[in-house]
């Protein structure tokens, strides 16, 4: 979107090149939804005071049994989750709130990019958390060593 401007912050802790390879693709897709969805105009953003830029945050850090990846965008939020709420992986799959549902396009994935995502982390064993808090999307993924 013209006059956007983007503030990517990337943060990993040591040891952390195997999950940033298992999930390569979720992270690919997770920018593709923000790219697709998640950006509000210039406009939007002012009226809704947010900065102009749009703040884009990966952070990998080691927990107690494994590692937490948490992705931030600070855009529209996500579209199926009430403001301050969160859904979870299990509702994530067993709800089927994904885009197939609403606008499907090529940039998002054709429709299946959350579909993708969530399948993505059962197969790692892993749990997903999606919040949408203050206009802004919150996703935690937790994975086990």
């Amino acid at each position: 979107i013209a006059g956007i401007q983007i503030a990517p912050e990337v943060s990993f802790a040591d040891g952390s090149e195997r999950v940033v390879g298992q999930l390569h693709n979720v992270i690919v897709q997770l920018l593709r939804n923000t790219f697709a969805h998640g950006i509000e105009s210039a406009a939007e953003r002012q009226s809704r005071g947010k900065p102009a830029e749009l703040s884009i945050r990966l952070i990998i850090t080691r927990a107690m049994t494994g590692f937490a990846v948490t992705y931030y965008e600070d855009g529209r939020g996500f579209a199926q989750i009430a403001q301050g709420s969160t859904l979870t992986l299990a509702e994530l799959l067993q709800k089927g709130l994904t885009g197939a549902q609403r606008s499907a396009t090529l940039e998002a994935g054709r429709g299946l990019g959350m579909d993708f995502i969530a399948s993505s982390i059962q197969s790692l064993r892993g749990d997903l958390r999606i919040t949408s808090q203050n206009g802004s999307t919150i996703i935690h993924i937790t994975l086990p060593d």
